[in-house]
């Protein structure tokens, strides 16, 4: 299984919120650094559309470090385990072929795409953050695994 979103640190964190936002937030540092190692390690034609991929990653990266922020926490910028499972997957599918590397990012949208729903079903986020992540989360995994399913169809 490739998922970007998992186990961190999130002793130090006071609230149900604060550590869904955190967990939340190094899942998204995950999926940012397996794409950079894509981007390196891929065929240029679909480097844009990666490096696109990349920046949806980076905006969520910078949703959930503020909302951290604003109630006061730092937040922690290590991918965490998961983070070091993915790049180790992806790695290992780069390896092999560019296909194989294209399947294993799809697989990590989707696998976050889970993530997202999983939090919006609990108990753990405060509201503005479950609209958030329903209205602008959640889209953008959809239309990630769908552009991702385009660039497998030209490869």
């Amino acid at each position: 299984r490739v998922g970007w979103h998992g186990a961190c640190d999130v002793s130090g964190m006071s609230t149900n919120t604060e550590k869904e936002l955190q967990t939340l937030l190094s899942g998204e540092v995950a999926a940012a650094e397996t794409y950079t190692q894509a981007i390196d390690a891929l065929s240029g034609q679909h480097k844009d559309v990666l490096r696109g991929l990349r920046q949806g990653h980076g905006d969520a990266i910078k949703y959930f470090h503020d909302e951290l922020h604003k109630r006061g926490v730092e937040p922690q910028a290590s991918s965490g385990a998961w983070g070091t499972f993915a790049k180790a997957v992806e790695g290992s599918a780069l390896l092999v072929s560019d296909k194989l590397a294209l399947k294993a990012l799809r697989a990590g949208e989707e696998r976050g795409l889970a993530e997202y729903l999983s939090a919006v079903r609990s108990a753990n986020l405060a509201s503005e953050h479950r609209t958030h992540i329903e209205t602008e989360l959640v889209p953008a995994q959809h239309r990630h695994v769908s552009k991702l399913d385009q660039v497998l169809q030209e490869v």
